[in-house]
Order: structure tokens, then sequence, then C-alpha cells
């Protein structure tokens, strides 16, 4: 008998009493992922065991460490015994390593069984790879399955996590769970702290009834990607001869070691006859050479949560950056996607994506194409050094691409980290800290064309909620220069004349709160500003050419602030500026060229 479908009496613990062999969960398997028993060879190593989070958001003793992971095996088994539990292990199909659990449990006796509550956890190492995503389609599949044709038989399956637990809840709704209630201040975490829970709960009956596993569409029947020309670049199906290429574009996607037996296994998932139906790949190639520069995936098409839809991924080969490749293949993908079926498209109605708060240049590829963001979901990825990241979520839908692509220049303010100042996006409780500064005689003299005089305090909130939507239509691109360790507001800094800058010119423009000048504050501010405005649109700026900066003839701080970074005074226009005390003054222009910049110091 196979260890997957047996257990010695050797497993059980010393003063145990022997047992026939315990209710062992049927082995399933995805594309990537093997569910099996457990084995007493599955211990996790050290560093494996339960991190910050997991202590944070599980139950003591739900993930076992290294140590106390015979006792952990032991129990579940014994719940296993009792016919209404059921733990899967999580392995790599190829590796068979141990990557995680998935349990179905409180099911009850199996003559009246109706439902399950679901639980799950991966290893530290294991997270941001979809893989409870992918493992719980095959076990979702297998739980609401009829007893009669293999499965449990279960019509409803329910789950529960901490409030803040983003990402599982991210995980629940992908998989098709909805949301059904929530209880206040009901659960007690390991820390003893209290916090809200929140219930989710799946039917049976809401699963697509077309025989197909879970998540699964007709939609996404296994398909040679069509080729699609457009420009410089070629969308075409991955190749034999693109191997070297793909080896050293996995490589730097999966920021590791990867080898032509590894890329093999990633292309026979894309092409017949083992293609993955929710999958379809295309190879970006250059139009000329036809060398391969990156991957565009589209996948989970017609999963529950998201009908007629699908998720894309992309990568490009690391010698391939910063030319703008990416942009233009989705900008030729998006229309072959969402276009009807009769036009040769797929129909699908919606296109989403995702991607870490950290990733500005992909969120600047994905605004480019035409994609719009529409929620961030906090704490829901993982950064390399294991800090928790906000996930932002953009989607494009069929009727609205044609706008999406022409206005596809709107943009809108990516967080810039410099020395002692931080450019974030506004924010509403900002507005007292703008209403301080606009009402300051200092700037009231300098900006008092453009001002409210008094400035109140609605003034200063119709001013944020004003950023964001200029922002996105191409005006101007505003961000709130915040104080790194307070995040105080200190002032303000833009780039005007988006939609005309890009590839072309636009204008810095900025103010200091009154408690924020002679500190080289909005130096700093402007100097991320302009490197946010040179750096190339493929690479998560604005891809512009030339700035202009303009400063009243007798405002000598605001003139300081263009020289130090680099902008050369070009010429004036006299008498050109109405003060805020009625007189005028001459405006002197300043200009910095992409070529001219980075300035030393």
């Amino acid at each position: 008998m196979s260890a997957e479908n047996a257990e010695s009496d050797e497993n059980v613990p010393a003063g145990a009493p022997s047992r026939q062999p315990h209710h062992q969960p049927r082995v399933l398997e995805t594309t990537r992922l093997r569910l099996r028993p457990w084995r007493d060879t599955d211990a996790p190593g050290p560093g494996e065991g339960p991190d910050r989070d997991s202590l944070r958001f599980m139950p003591a003793g739900a993930q076992p460490g290294p140590d106390d992971f015979p006792h952990w095996l032991a129990r579940r088994r014994r719940e296993m015994d009792t016919g209404a539990d059921l733990h899967w292990c999580i392995a790599d199909i190829t590796s068979d390593t141990m990557l995680g659990n998935v349990q179905i449990f409180r099911m009850g006796a199996a003559d009246g069984r109706f439902q399950g509550e679901l639980g799950y956890w991966l290893r530290p190492g294991a997270r941001g790879c979809g893989i409870i995503a992918e493992a719980l389609g095959p076990v979702i599949d297998h739980a609401l399955k009829p007893a009669e044709n293999g499965g449990l038989g279960l019509i409803r399956l329910h789950a529960a996590t901490d409030s803040q637990n983003y990402a599982s809840q991210s995980i629940l709704r992908s998989a098709g769970f909805t949301q059904w209630g929530a209880d206040h201040r009901a659960w007690r975490r390991a820390d003893g702290s209290l916090c809200d829970g929140t219930y989710f709960e799946l039917l049976a009956g809401e699963l697509p009834d077309d025989g197909q596993q879970h998540g699964y569409s007709p939609v996404t029947a296994a398909r040679s990607p069509a080729r699609l020309d457009c420009g410089r670049v070629r969308l075409r199906p991955w190749s034999e001869k693109d191997l070297p290429r793909l080896v050293e574009g996995l490589a730097d996607w999966m920021s590791g070691s990867v080898d032509e037996l590894t890329a093999r296994r990633w292309l026979a998932r894309r092409r017949p006859p083992q293609q993955d139906p929710q999958l379809a790949s295309w190879c970006i190639a250059d139009r000329s050479t036809d060398e391969a520069l990156g991957n565009i995936d589209v996948f989970d098409t017609g999963r529950p949560v998201l009908p007629d839809g699908c998720e894309l991924g992309y990568w490009t080969h690391p010698d391939s950056r910063g030319r703008g490749y990416m942009t233009e293949a989705l900008r030729r993908l998006l229309p072959h996607l969402l276009g009807s079926t009769e036009s040769g498209g797929l129909g699908l109605r919606r296109v989403t994506a995702g991607t870490s708060e950290a990733n500005v240049v992909s969120q600047s590829v994905m605004r480019a194409a035409g994609l719009r963001q529409w929620g961030t979901a906090p704490r829901a990825s993982v950064a390399p050094d294991g800090s928790s990241l906000s996930q932002l979520h953009f989607a494009v839908l069929a009727d609205d691409l044609s706008m999406a692509l022409e206005r596809g220049f709107g943009v809108e303010p990516v967080t810039l980290e410099g020395t002692g100042v931080r450019l974030r996006p506004w924010r509403p409780t900002d507005a007292e800290r703008v209403a301080q500064a606009c009402s300051d005689e200092r700037t009231q003299r300098w900006l008092g064309r453009s001002l409210p005089s008094p400035y109140t305090l609605t003034h200063a909130h119709s001013y944020i909620a004003s950023r964001g939507g200029e922002a996105g239509e191409g005006k101007p691109l505003s961000w709130c220069v915040a104080d790194t360790e307070t995040d105080l507001c200190l002032g303000s800094v833009a780039v005007t004349d988006v939609r005309h800058a890009m590839g072309t010119a636009g204008e810095i423009g900025y103010w200091a709160h009154p408690d924020a000048r002679g500190r080289g504050v909005m130096s700093e501010a402007v100097r991320l500003a302009v490197r946010h405005a040179f750096i190339p649109r493929e690479d998560g700026g604005l891809g512009q050419e030339r700035l202009q900066l303009i400063a009243a003839e007798g405002n000598t701080a605001s003139q300081h602030v263009a020289r130090v970074n680099g902008f050369v005074e070009v010429g004036r226009d006299r008498r050109a500026e109405p003060l805020g005390d009625g007189t005028f003054a001459d405006l002197v222009r300043f200009d910095l060229l992409v070529d001219q910049w980075p300035v030393d110091g």
C-alpha cells in the first residue's frame, strides 16, 4: 500500500493506541501543485514555521513549526479519523516539497453532512505566488461534487477570517465566495487584542453547471494564441527556438536560477497537449528579428467572481526594458481580448490586472494601456524582504476600451521617497495644513491671483478632491509633500500639462507650508518630481523631454529651488504676473532638458 493510502503504527505517537488507517484525502493535482496526504517527512525546516502574520491571524497551534510538527500531525490524523475533517498537504508537483495546508473541517458524520468549513495556510516562503488560489480550485470541486460521483457531497462551504487579513479575503472572493456577515470585536488574537471577524460562503448551486472543474469556462478551451502584429512587435505563440531567451526571462522574473528543464515545463503548460485550459500566453517578439522580448499571460477566464473576464500577467526580458514594448503589446492585445467573437476577438467583457504598490513601472504600463485603478487591498502581497505591501487592482471594460486608449495619457501620482520628504497622493486629512499654507501672507502674495481670500477649509477640501480627477484626465499631476517620519503635509509639488507633456514638455509648480520653509524641503521635493518626469514611461515615469519652471521676480526662494535642481534661466516676461497686493512683477522663465539631467548635487 502506498504512502498516500495507508498509515503504519510507526507513525502513531508513543503511548497512543493502535488504530485502523485514518480517512485519507484524495490526491488532487493542478498544473503546479499536488494536494496529497501529509507524511511524517513533511516537517517544516528552519524558518518555515509560523511568522508574524501567521501568529497574528491564526489560532495558536494551527500552523506547525519544526519542533511541534509531530504533535500537530498526530492531532490532524486523529481529527481525520472522525471522518469530519480532511487535511491536504499542498506540495510542489515537481519537487514534492511541502508548501502549506488546506483543510475542510467540521463536516460532521458522512451520512448527514451537508456543509464544511474551509481553512488554509502557507509557509512564509511560498506566499505571493498564487498557490492557495490554485489549490482551492480542485478542493472546492471535490467538496461540492455529489458523493455518487466521488466527491464529498457538500452543498455549502464557509470560511472565516480576521477583518484585517486582506490577503485571505481576496483569495476567498477570487474563489467565488461571498461575504455574508461580520462580528464586531468577536475574535481574540494570539496577542490578546480583539478584532472583527468576517464570514464567507460558497453554495454548490453557485458553481458553473458545465461539467468542468471549478473556475474553468468554455471560453478558455485550449487554443493557440492568435498572431497579432503592431508597430515594432508581434504577439505570437511561444516556440522551442525561444528557449534560450525564455530561460533568461524566467530567471529574471522569478529572481532565481532557472534551467532549461524548468523553462520546458513552463512552456508545456502553455502548449497542447498539456496546455492549461485557463491560460493563454503570447510571446512578445521583435517584428523584424522575431527575437523574444517578453511574455503576456491571460488567465483565470471564467472565474465565478469574474464572469466573461480575465486577468493579465506579464514580464519583459531584462535587455528589452525601457523601450515601450510592453505598452505597445498590451495596446494591441486588449482590443483582441475585448473584441467580439464575430470580429475574431475573444468576446470578453472585462480585463483585470494587479500589481504591488512598489511596482511603479507596472502601474505606469497598465495606465498607458488603458486600464484604470479601481481598488487597493492593503497588506495583500509580500516584498522580497518579507514586509507586507498593498496590492493595486486595475481593470478596463469592453465598452470603455476605446475611450481608455484615447485618454491613455492620464496618470496618477505614485509615492516617491526622498531625503526627509515623501511625495504621496493627497488625502482629506491634509485639508487643515493646506488651508494654513494658502492663508499665509507670503503664499497669498506670490500666488494671490490663483487663491481665494480668505482661504477656508472648504476651499482646501475642494482643492484636494480636484487633484486626483485632474491627473486621470491628463491635467496636473499633483503630490502632497509629506514628512517621511510624521507624514505631515509640508507643501505641494506638481507637474502640469501632463497630457501635452508626454514626450514633449511640462511645467513644475510648488508651494510650501510656512513651517517647512528654509529647510531644503521644496528643493528635495522638486528633485523627486523632476526625476519622475524624466524617467521613461516604460520604466514608471512620465517620459518627458523638457520641463519649464516660472517664478516671479523677487521670489528668490522659488528661484533658488529652480537653480539647485539644474534649471537654467532662459528669459522673462515683463510685468506678466499679478501679485496678491495688486502690483505686477516680471516672470522669470527657467527650463531643464532631459539630456542635462541628472544634475550633480
